[in-house]
């Protein structure tokens, strides 16, 4: 199963450091994938959840442990064709189909064949990852140590 850091936590959440460079370098230095949000503004890419914060080159997001999340159209239509980038975008819908084929689930959708979002926003998913009733392809989560049991 692949471990996705959301945003580069996985020791629990961390606001002032998620979705900045050296958090999500961290993340991978300790062998997790990173999700990460990232916007393009004006031909220029910046990471940032609810707006753009930090400048990136498009080689940040052109390694295999970033899956990233296009917080605008236009960045997604921009990073699509790039194969080194995996990259999705979705709004309200169950599921998204990532630029590499694979299925990234809305925050409480079970999938047994794609990633698992959020898992400890409900107890129903978290007790199925714990006793192996659900074994999904990856699992995007804040902390990792909740899903051990």
């Amino acid at each position: 199963m692949i471990l996705i850091a959301h945003r580069g936590n996985y020791q629990g959440r961390n606001q002032e450091r998620e979705n900045t460079p050296l958090y999500i370098e961290e993340a991978i230095e300790a062998g997790f994938d990173v999700e990460v949000d990232v916007w393009l503004i004006d031909k220029q890419l910046y990471l940032g959840h609810d707006f753009p914060r930090d400048k990136i080159e498009v080689s940040f997001l052109e390694r295999p442990q970033i899956w990233t999340h296009a917080k605008n159209l236009v960045c997604y239509v921009s990073l699509y064709n790039n194969s080194k980038v995996h990259v999705f975008w979705h709004n309200k819908d169950d599921f998204a189909i990532t630029s590499k084929g694979l299925k990234w689930a809305l925050t409480g959708v079970v999938t047994h064949d794609g990633v698992v979002v959020m898992p400890e926003n409900s107890t129903g998913i978290t007790t199925m990852l714990r006793n192996g009733s659900l074994s999904p392809l990856g699992v995007c989560s804040d902390d990792f140590s909740l899903l051990i049991s």
